[in-house]
């Protein structure tokens, strides 16, 4: 089989992409190239930021719920 010549029933054509994270020939640069295209305005990132910030406070809320609970549970019924 000559070099320049695909075999015989292969026209060529990517099937899969075989560029995976980890392995040794993984390119970078097609996430690079996606990187820099989202962009937020002021609002959308003022609404980002509050979504995360009201996320983070509800689970600490839930955590300090948590705590309080089992300090009134060892003061009522194990330090009794």
């Amino acid at each position: 089989m000559r070099r320049d010549r695909f075999p015989p029933g292969d026209d060529g054509r990517t099937i899969s992409n075989m560029n995976v994270e980890g392995m040794p020939w993984y390119s970078d640069r097609a996430s690079r190239r996606e990187e820099g295209k989202m962009r937020l305005s002021r609002g959308e990132m003022r609404s980002v930021i509050a979504g995360a910030l009201g996320a983070s406070l509800l689970v600490a809320l839930v955590f300090a719920g948590v705590f309080a609970g089992f300090i009134l549970f060892l003061e009522m019924i194990v330090f009794k």
